[in-house]
């Protein structure tokens, strides 16, 4: 290809195996990074980032977002954008909270919201991923 490829691993310090919802974070982080990499500065490469999860307390993707995007800049790769996540709890009984911990996340009835940004158009939602309960429009707004 003429083009460079982003490709995210992610490994946990609980388990070997990777689990489903990290191999889907893997897919995430993955597609998020190669809109920000200047990926054609990088043809026929593949640029491998590896994370190691070592101790959660919330808010794993944003932070595994943030950590991938610090590599990258550290080992001097070119990026047309820089991405922020934030992650945000919303939940029928309580208000929106930003940066939840596990036990919040956990909630049966809360859903967690990771919106991701670039710095060019932060105006503009570069991607979206949603877990936990189903939510409507309404309890968004």
């Amino acid at each position: 290809s003429s083009t460079g490829i982003v490709n995210v691993l992610i490994k946990s310090s609980d388990n070997n195996d990777a689990t489903s919802l990290e191999r889907e974070w893997e897919t995430f982080l993955s597609q998020v990074l190669m809109a920000c990499v200047d990926v054609k500065q990088y043809p026929r490469t593949v640029i491998q980032v590896v994370l190691q999860i070592i101790q959660t307390d919330g808010s794993v993707l944003s932070c595994a977002l943030h950590a991938a995007v610090a590599s990258l800049l550290d080992a001097g790769i070119l990026m047309t954008s820089l991405p922020v996540a934030t992650t945000c709890l919303i939940s029928n009984d309580m208000p929106m909270r930003l940066d939840p911990t596990t036990q919040e996340e956990n909630q049966n009835d809360s859903s967690v919201v990771v919106l991701v940004n670039g710095n060019v158009k932060p105006d503009e939602i570069l991607a979206c991923q949603t877990m936990g309960a189903p939510m409507t429009l309404e309890s968004l707004l």
